[in-house]
C-alpha cells in the first residue's frame, strides 16, 4: 500500500488521527478490493460517500486507481463471458428451431435469450468504455500531435475520401499533413 500523504486535507479527514485516517483508508480499499460500493462501504464506516472519495483521492489516489483498474477488467470479463453463455444458449434454440420444434413457448423463450444477448452486448460495450476511461495510455485513442502542438482529426462525413483538418485548414491530400508542404 502506498504511503499515505495529503494533498490538502478536507477538514473532517484532517481532524482524525493519522492512525485512524489510515486505518479507514485500508479498510476502505479492502472492502472496494471485494466488490463492495462505495455507498456502501461509506455507510459501514459511518461517513459519507463524499468524505470517502474525498480521503481516497488526498491519502491513496494511486491505490484506488489500481483497484478501479482491476474491478474494470473483471466487469469486462464478467460481461464478456456472461454473453458467450448467452450467446450458447441462443445457438441452441437456433438448432432447436432447425429442427422443427417451434412452439409458441419456444418462440418466447428465443426472444427471450435475443433480447438478453442485446443486453449483455450493452453491458460488455459499457464495462470495456470505462476500461478505456480509466487507462487511456493502453485501451484509449489518444490523438497525437505534431511538433507544433497541432492535433490532426480524420473527417469522413459523407465524404468519398477522408478528408484531414490539421491547424484549421482542410487538407485533401493526406500525405500533405501542413499547408506549406500544398502545391496550389
Amino acid at each position: 500500500m502506498g504511503e499515505l500523504v495529503a494533498k490538502t486535507p478536507y477538514k473532517p479527514l484532517g481532524r482524525m488521527t493519522e492512525s485512524a485516517r489510515a486505518e479507514l483508508i485500508e479498510g476502505a480499499l479492502e472492502k472496494l478490493g471485494q466488490d463492495e460500493t462505495l455507498v456502501n462501504v461509506a455507510k459501514h464506516y459511518g461517513i459519507s460517500y463524499g468524505l470517502l472519495v474525498t480521503a481516497l483521492l488526498e491519502y491513496a489516489e494511486e491505490d484506488w486507481k489500481r483497484l478501479q483498474i482491476a474491478r474494470a477488467h473483471n466487469a469486462v470479463n464478467k460481461a464478456a463471458t456472461k454473453r458467450a453463455n448467452i450467446s450458447a444458449q441462443l445457438d441452441e434454440w437456433q438448432e432447436m428451431e432447425k429442427n422443427g420444434e417451434k412452439t409458441p413457448e419456444t418462440q418466447l423463450t428465443y426472444a427471450r435469450i435475443r433480447e438478453q444477448l442485446r443486453l449483455a452486448e450493452h453491458d460488455e460495450r459499457s464495462a470495456q468504455w470505462h476500461l478505456e476511461r480509466l487507462q487511456r495510455r493502453i485501451y484509449g485513442q489518444e490523438a497525437q500531435a505534431d511538433n507544433a502542438g497541432r492535433v490532426s482529426i480524420t473527417l469522413n462525413i459523407g465524404a468519398r475520401e477522408p478528408l484531414d483538418v490539421v491547424g484549421g485548414t482542410v487538407i485533401d491530400d493526406v500525405s500533405k499533413s501542413h499547408p506549406s508542404e500544398r502545391q496550389e
